[in-house]
């Protein structure tokens, strides 16, 4: 489990165990969170003193997901968007297309210069 998280870009996930396992190995993570969720997540913060490389999406209201899940939404669309910007030159440099390039992680702070290292899961995201 942990060589495969290690190799994400970002994991979105629960307070759960791969969560923790995540934050210890400084994967990005974000954690949708309870409005009543447990201690250590503290009250009222966006981050965590434990994992630094993690960011927490907090319901304001029980049981109320929708909310949560546009926050997410949005700021996965923004970085999703700076990625593929990051890509797109990346590609036209090697004259491909970033819809064709086998290697996901082209450019990605975790993974160096372009197939400098392979990912160990790869999976291409469409907002």
């Amino acid at each position: 489990a942990a060589q495969t998280i290690a190799g994400l870009d970002l994991m979105i996930t629960i307070d759960s165990m791969p969560a923790h396992l995540a934050g210890a190995l400084g994967v990005p993570t974000w954690i949708l969170l309870h409005s009543d969720c447990d201690w250590r997540w503290m009250q009222k913060r966006t981050d965590s003193p434990w994992y630094p490389t993690m960011r927490l999406f907090r319901q304001k209201n029980a049981d109320d997901w929708l909310p949560v899940i546009g926050r997410v939404k949005q700021e996965l669309e923004r970085l999703a968007s700076s990625r593929f910007q990051t890509t797109s030159v990346a590609a036209q440099t090697e004259n491909r297309s970033p819809a064709v390039d086998s290697r996901c992680a082209a450019r990605s702070p975790r993974f160096g210069k372009l197939g400098s290292r392979k990912p160990i899961m790869c999976a291409r995201l469409i907002v």
